[in-house]
């Protein structure tokens, strides 16, 4: 393949070499549709090239070409030997390629059979191994499930022994549970009842002793009773022998004194009824101012009753005009506490719609500056795709213009020349130099020269 792509390259080569010498001599060449090849200085001259006068059985002596005949001549054959030449590479080339081609696909051949042998010894040896692993396995398999089968039976066996066992234990257990829950219960009970017994015991030696301390309080009472009566009794009974010893002795005074004190008897006996009277009357009074007291201590109660009650009925009023105050503060502090939020609200609302204001100005600037560069990039982009266009436009035309120049000149070469092969051309003028035309003109040259 490397030889060929070579031998590709080679030919490329040639051929551009061919189009650059064909180009020169079209340039070289005066074509107009009154030109001719004959002119009245050009002379001819015997080929100089050994290798074209071999290929054409030129003699020297038969005839004469001209300089520019011999040119295209030379250019036909050394045209002639690189094609011959290129296709004799390009043979080689083909064939050594086919020689490489049937060889490399017999080495694949002879390689797919040894794979496919190796494939099918690995098979079979793969298939023996399988049978062999899977008699082992079912022998394995046998064995295990014997063991498994004995290790399942003495399983069954130990389990039904332990199975046994548990259920004995489970009725010892349960037995043994029955007996201490009945003896428990019966314990219970007995608790039970002794501590109602002792309950009741408790319950009637705290009645009696209940009783006993009522009594002995009554009885306590009673002897204080009697006690304190006896002794106010004893008190008074003191106070009357001490009054009446008083009386005594006053009267014994009186008497010892009657003389002395008849004069003032009477003023004595006014004293003593103004002093009965006036200790009767204090007592009256002390009464009354006792009674007067109580009464002004009742009323003072009262009063301080119905005070503390206005004042509870005042400080029920105050504390329900303040609870109404500060319902009233507190619906008005949330009123305003309300209207400042909506407030802030309307003022960040306000504020927000004009960031928003400013960014959608913001975004719709940017977006008419993206859409003016965008617009400026493409009004570039255009101009350029323009002038490219144009450019590639004119270069179009150039070469549009010289391949309808060059493809002119090879039209006005195949019309000068015509359409015969070379080998044609060649014969011919073998003929017309056997014939002895002599000189050969460039008017009688009808060599072909084609450039397609």
């Amino acid at each position: 393949m490397v030889e060929m792509t070579v031998e590709l390259c080679l030919f490329r080569r040639l051929d551009d070499e061919y189009d650059e010498i064909s180009d020169k001599l079209s340039t070289s060449l005066c074509l107009s549709d009154l030109s001719t090849w004959r002119s009245a200085d050009l002379k001819g001259t015997h080929l100089k090239n050994k290798s074209l006068r071999r290929s054409l059985g030129y003699d020297n002596s038969s005839g004469r070409v001209t300089h520019r005949d011999e040119k295209i001549l030379e250019a036909l054959h050394a045209k002639n030997e690189r094609e011959v030449e290129l296709e004799r590479s390009r043979s080689d080339a083909q064939l050594a390629w086919e020689e490489e081609r049937m060889q490399l696909n017999h080495q694949k051949d002879l390689l797919e059979n040894r794979r496919r042998q190796l494939l099918a010894h690995r098979i079979a040896d793969a298939e023996e191994q399988q049978t062999l692993l899977k008699e082992r396995q079912h022998r394995d398999e046998e064995v295990l499930r014997q063991h498994m089968q004995t290790k399942c039976q003495l399983k069954d066996t130990s389990w039904r022994h332990s199975s046994d066992q548990q259920q004995l234990r489970r009725d010892l257990a349960l037995t043994e549970k029955r007996r201490r829950s009945l003896n428990r219960k019966l314990s219970q009970e007995r608790l039970l009842s002794e501590f109602e017994r002792q309950r009741e015991s408790e319950l009637t030696k705290h009645q009696h002793q209940r009783e006993n301390q009522r009594m002995r309080a009554s009885m306590m009472k009673d002897h204080k009773y009697f006690t304190d009566r006896e002794k106010k009794r004893k008190e008074n009974e003191e106070e009357v022998q001490q009054h009446e010893r008083r009386l005594k002795g006053l009267e014994r005074m009186s008497k010892k004194f009657n003389e002395s004190l008849r004069n003032s008897i009477s003023e004595k006996a006014a004293k003593s009824l103004r002093n009965q009277v006036a200790v009767a009357n204090s007592r009256d009074y002390n009464m009354h101012m006792n009674a007067k007291e109580r009464q002004r201590k009742f009323y003072k109660s009262k009063r301080n009753q119905q005070k503390m009650e206005e004042e509870i009925g005042d400080w029920h009023r105050s504390l329900k005009t303040r609870r109404q105050f500060l319902d009233s503060k507190a619906k008005l502090t949330a009123s305003q506490m309300v209207e400042i939020k909506a407030l802030n609200a309307r003022e960040e609302r306000r504020d927000r719609e004009d960031r928003q204001q400013k960014t959608y100005r913001k975004l719709q600037e940017e977006a008419e500056q993206n859409c003016r560069d965008q617009k400026d990039a493409i009004k570039y982009k255009n101009t350029k795709m323009k002038l490219v266009q144009h450019h590639r436009d004119t270069v179009t035309g150039k070469v549009r213009s010289l391949a309808a120049s060059s493809q002119r000149m090879r039209e006005e070469l195949r019309r000068r020349y015509g359409k015969d092969s070379f080998d044609k051309v060649v014969l011919e003028t073998e003929l017309r130099n056997k014939i002895g035309s002599g000189h050969i003109s460039a008017t009688k040259n009808k060599s072909t020269v084609i450039l397609a």
